[in-house]
């Protein structure tokens, strides 16, 4: 509860130049937020990334509408949905590090530690789909856990194979393994065909909902433009990303991408970059989880079949970004829980040890994440002075515009009190400021 109250003031306090499709799409670290607002509070809208996100338009789109029609308006009922799903992804870490047989306190730690890694700061309070996805994926583990100590219906795995699947469809291994960890392999063949005609029948749904919607099947041959881009760097850099980068968050930077301009990026950023906040984060994680990588070796001897399926997601999800994707940051919400719940299996090993540096992590890591996470809210006040605030937004819902208008209507007023104010839109300091102004240049739509 805690953790969605937070995210649900982070959110709402975050620049609404994020949600400018014109200016705001791919510069969160290649994320989708201006995109994936517009759609949720338009289903008329291309919903083009339901070819790989079956039915995360239907998830979204429909709590957005029902929260409207009793009277919040779309930032709100934003931060309402991106704080719910924050929510349910920390229950479900916490249910899995239960699963792995940590206490309760044990668990509210390393599910501490997942909440303050830099793949939860960055990613649990914006608009995208891989806290939902991330939420399915650790649902079909923590049933995976459940079903070594008591008889679990196979309709359950059916529900959860297809949750993995319905939110982007690479995360159906972990609903697969998961069924396979507690059934053969014709078994789970079966399961795993009733949970894919469970999305398809969904996205029949859908399709009433969210007319342009595409089928998740046949459609997705533009994801071949995402293979072995060489933005990446090769594998040294992904898997830095996907190892490092995804728990101590490094110094930021900015990169030129073509059509969309000057976007943030961590691809190139080295271990430690932030000083030596991050290298003591970065330390204690690197102890933590060797000693989850014993942990794990020991745990193959006993009957314990969670750590192996685990581990077993965690390689799928590395050999995928391997070859896919151009900012490897973007990913690290679905690598960052697994790896995790490895480093909690050292308990197994050296448990004083082990909690030590999970509660030195805890603090390191929320002062150094935290730092970024606030150099990264300063982009755009970074990038243009500070009457870029009040530039119109080309192409923005009304509601922008209005958000617009009251603020410099707040402004004129402060102004009157406070004739030094630097910010409303009369202000002749402020009028000099926007015309020396550096623009940058509306990029095209992709």
């Amino acid at each position: 509860m805690l953790v969605a109250l937070v995210c649900y003031e982070v959110t709402r306090a975050l620049d609404v130049r994020w949600l400018d499709e014109a200016r705001g799409d791919d510069v969160w670290f290649e994320g989708d937020l201006a995109r994936i607002f517009g759609e949720m509070t338009n289903r008329h809208a291309a919903h083009w990334r339901a070819t790989v996100h079956p039915l995360f338009s239907l998830f979204t789109v429909v709590p957005m509408y029902a929260l409207r029609s009793v009277g919040c308006s779309p930032l709100v009922a934003m931060a309402t949905i991106v704080a719910s799903t924050a929510g349910g992804w920390t229950l479900t870490l916490y249910l899995l590090m239960r699963m792995l047989r940590l206490s309760r306190g044990e668990a509210v730690l390393f599910t501490a530690v997942g909440v303050t890694s830099a793949a939860g700061m960055f990613w649990l309070i914006v608009p995208e789909s891989y806290a939902l996805g991330s939420t399915t994926m650790l649902a079909a583990l923590v049933l995976a856990g459940l079903a070594q100590g008591r008889d679990v219906r196979t309709g359950w795995f059916a529900v959860a194979s297809a949750a993995t699947l319905s939110v982007t469809v690479t995360n159906w291994v972990a609903g697969i393994l998961a069924t396979l960890s507690a059934y053969s392999w014709r078994r789970t063949a079966q399961i795993t065909a009733n949970a894919f005609v469970v999305v398809v029948l969904a996205w029949a749904v859908q399709r009433a909902v969210v007319p342009r919607a595409d089928f998740f099947v046949g459609y997705n041959r533009n994801e071949q433009r995402y293979l072995f881009r060489p933005e990446t760097g090769g594998s040294g850099p992904i898997l830095r990303a996907l190892f490092v980068h995804a728990i101590v968050m490094p110094q930021i930077a900015t990169t030129q991408k073509p059509r969309r301009g000057t976007v943030l990026t961590v691809q190139r950023s080295a271990i430690g970059s932030t000083g030596i906040i991050g290298w003591i984060a970065t330390a204690c994680w690197a102890a933590l989880l060797l000693a989850g990588g014993w942990g794990l070796l020991r745990s193959l001897r006993d009957s314990d079949r969670l750590p192996r399926t685990i581990a077993l997601v965690l390689v799928a999800e590395v050999l995928l970004h391997l070859v896919y994707g151009t900012e490897t940051f973007l990913y690290t919400l679905n690598v960052a829980p697994l790896l995790i719940a490895i480093a909690a299996v050292g308990i197994r090993t050296r448990k004083r040890w082990v909690l030590a540096l999970a509660c030195a992590l805890v603090v390191s890591g929320t002062i150094n994440n935290g730092l970024q996470w606030r150099r990264a809210q300063r982009f755009w006040s970074d990038a243009s002075p500070v009457a870029s605030r009040f530039q119109i937004f080309h192409g923005a819902s009304p509601w922008l515009s209005n958000l617009r208008r009251a603020s410099l209507s707040l402004g004129v007023s402060m102004h009157a009190q406070n004739p030094s104010c630097r910010y409303p839109r009369s202000c002749p300091r402020a009028t000099r400021r926007r015309k020396t102004a550096p623009t940058r240049s509306s990029p095209g739509s992709m």
